[in-house]
């Protein structure tokens, strides 16, 4: 609490008992004060490191004191998707480019790159196997079959949206149980404000089942762990995975720039804030066969990145 917030300068130089230079000494601490007492404000989105910890008894990831940064080449500044391929390499997606990127993250480079369609607005890829499931907005599924060993597009399939017009896909990702895609919808028809979306598809890209994200419940989260509900909300998914090992599926989002950890029940376990200094808007999000933790953002105005949070309850 500021001591001269209430003071008012004209007030004190109408008491002639005071000293002018006194009062002129009073009107420079009024003012500091007043400065002191907004800069002591928080800033948006900004806080303490540990809240940007996700820790349990399986693993344990540092989010704002990521192991590994990457700065990425300019074809990737867009990037908008990411997966793991495996135990040197990454694979990524350009917003725009019809393009698989192959990101070796022992060398911090692009190894190679894949070109597989036109033009368009792909927003998210997934390995599954020896092929490569690429998703548009829209909906649109690209199956590429490669050679895993040389790199090598063998074949591409594009199966059409199956489902209603009006949602707009921004995540991709496997179940690994029911061996099924996982997308994940930025924008919904139905229930706008209260929910979102997520659809289990399977390789025809037909759904198979919904699945949804209860906003009252993300907000009672954040609640119940010190967090600010209206610097996350309204939230908008922008990448989804499945945790190899525990099989909890991660969805993030780059506006509200929050992570919703669900148990394979699709029961809300966590909410965990991203440092927008280090992710200003993340859209990628995979895991290594160990439980690693790979995030990407787009460059906003600058350089793409990736992170690589290690899991330290395996050291």
């Amino acid at each position: 609490m500021c001591l001269f917030r209430d003071i008012s300068i004209p007030d004190l130089y109408k008491m002639r008992f005071l000293p002018h230079k006194i009062l002129n000494y009073l009107g420079v601490l009024h003012f500091l004060g007043v400065f002191l007492a907004f800069s002591c404000e928080p800033i948006k989105g900004q806080y303490a490191r540990d809240k940007f910890q996700l820790v349990n008894s399986n693993y344990q990831y540092n989010i704002a004191d990521p192991d590994k940064l990457w700065t990425l080449d300019n074809e990737l500044d867009e990037i908008s998707g990411l997966s793991y391929f495996n135990d040197s390499l990454l694979i990524c997606v350009n917003d725009e480019k019809g393009h698989v990127y192959f990101f070796d993250y022992l060398k911090g480079e692009i190894a190679k790159e894949l070109d597989f369609g036109k033009k368009g607005d792909y927003e998210g890829l997934e390995k599954v196997g020896n092929t490569i499931w690429v998703l548009e907005s829209s909906g649109d599924l690209h199956e590429i079959s490669i050679d895993a060993q040389d790199l090598l597009i063998i074949d591409v399939r594009k199966h059409d949206e199956n489902l209603k017009k009006g949602h707009e896909l921004e995540g991709l990702g496997f179940h690994i149980p029911k061996e099924q895609l996982l997308l994940a919808c930025k924008k919904s028809p139905v229930d706008k404000d209260n929910k979102r979306k997520l659809f289990l598809s399977d390789e025809t890209n037909r759904s198979v089942e919904d699945i949804y994200i209860d906003i009252k419940q993300v907000e009672d989260k954040l609640n119940e762990k010190g967090l600010i509900p209206e610097w996350h909300l309204p939230f908008f998914p922008s990448g989804v995975a499945m945790h190899p090992v525990t099989k909890e599926v991660f969805v993030l989002a780059h506006k509200g720039k929050l992570m919703l950890v669900y148990s394979d029940e699709f029961e809300l376990i966590d909410v965990v804030p991203l440092p927008k200094q280090i992710l200003p808007q993340p859209e990628g999000i995979c895991f290594d066969r160990s439980g690693n933790l790979f995030l990407s953002t787009e460059g906003v105005g600058g350089k793409g990145k990736i992170i690589q949070c290690k899991n330290h309850r395996n050291e």
